[in-house]
């Protein structure tokens, strides 16, 4: 707040999160231009549709289509990601999936039957990728549940030169990120990346 004029001033962090972001990633060029321009790749892949269509199932479903080495399966919930992980507990990759949240957000009948690192798949929150314990991970395929609930900014901190496949699920429509930021939408701050 300005003592002289008793405004206040704009809080930066939205735009300091993007910039950052933005700056710490780092995109493989067979991704940027889907990413940044929307151009067709069978590289990033969207599921598109309302609440209760079936968008995580298909998420798993194209998990199994697709080669990878290793892969992170996020979402920005530890609700989402539970449900994630339980459905892939009922697939062929079982063996291979690690849920790696934090313990007290897990609920009390949940079994899991691995939190280890080196696991093909990992099922984590997207701040949890951020975190120490898998920020030092390579992934190869990111699968982003609720996609269209995160701001690009968030989005961008997942991508390093290794990602070679994402999909993203969600709704645009209906279920988008919001801002409380007035100046975002002016900056287009207020959208995320799978409705760019």
């Amino acid at each position: 707040m300005s003592e002289k004029t008793g405004e206040f001033f704009a809080n930066p962090i939205p735009a300091d999160r993007h910039i950052t972001a933005l700056k710490n990633c780092s995109v493989n060029y067979n991704i940027l231009n889907t990413l940044l321009n929307g151009v067709p790749s069978e590289s990033v892949k969207l599921i598109q549709g309302p609440p209760g269509t079936g968008k995580s199932r298909t998420l798993i479903e194209c998990l199994k289509k697709i080669n990878f080495k290793k892969a992170l399966i996020c979402a920005q919930s530890n609700v989402a990601v539970l449900g994630l992980y339980l459905k892939l507990l009922d697939t062929t990759f079982d063996k291979d999936v690690a849920l790696c949240i934090a313990p007290s957000k897990i609920p009390e009948g949940i079994v899991v039957t691995s939190n280890e690192t080196n696991k093909k798949i990992i099922c984590s929150t997207i701040s949890g990728k951020n975190g120490p314990l898998l920020k030092h991970l390579d992934f190869d395929a990111i699968f982003v549940d609720e996609a269209a609930q995160i701001s690009e900014a968030i989005f961008w901190t997942l991508i390093t030169s290794e990602v070679e496949t994402i999909v993203m699920a969600g709704d645009i429509h209906q279920l988008r990120w919001q801002s409380s930021e007035p100046r975002a939408s002016e900056l287009n701050h207020d959208r995320s990346i799978m409705e760019r």
